[in-house]
């Protein structure tokens, strides 16, 4: 009976872990864990930081501030630790039970991804236009803050890369 009760609150840790998309969002739609790491990497020099997102932070303080997150309680997140903001950016993407490109888009995301030397230019952006309308529309803006994020992240890398 003892074993069951505690696999019963392991699993009820694990399901609120994985429950992510539905936690508290900004009124932008960006899930809070998304919008706070990503904003704490824009002040002072996090987005210069080199290996941001290759260098591991402490794993244990990560799923601790996960878990915050998806309790709904206040955190301050540190700009001093931008590696820790970064790794909790991707574990919210890696820990989504569904991908943002969602299970059942994945062959029709890798079929169009394929198609890119096929086409022309126009055509493929159309097509990938229309495949990105057929997300959730949640996906779809978390997607575009993704990518929006990204491309700011790439802006500052090139300081880093090996010449």
């Amino acid at each position: 009976m003892a074993a069951h009760s505690c696999l019963s609150l392991i699993c009820n840790i694990l399901l609120k872990r994985f429950q992510v998309l539905k936690a508290e969002k900004r009124e932008n739609g960006i899930p809070l864990v998304v919008d706070d790491t990503a904003t704490c990497l824009r002040q002072g020099n996090g987005l210069d930081t080199p290996g941001l997102f290759r260098i591991s932070a402490d794993t244990n303080a990560v799923g601790v501030l996960a878990d915050l997150y998806n309790e709904n309680v206040k955190v301050v997140l540190s700009v001093d630790d931008p590696h820790m903001c970064a790794n909790l950016f991707k574990k919210f993407f890696r820990d989504l039970r569904d991908p943002l490109l969602t299970f059942e888009l994945y062959t029709c995301f890798i079929a169009q991804f394929d198609s890119k030397n096929k086409l022309d230019e126009d055509s493929y952006v159309e097509q990938f236009q229309a495949l990105v309308r057929q997300l959730p529309k949640e996906n779809q803006i978390v997607l575009k803050f993704l990518l929006d994020f990204l491309a700011e992240v790439a802006e500052h890398s090139s300081e880093y890369v090996a010449h």
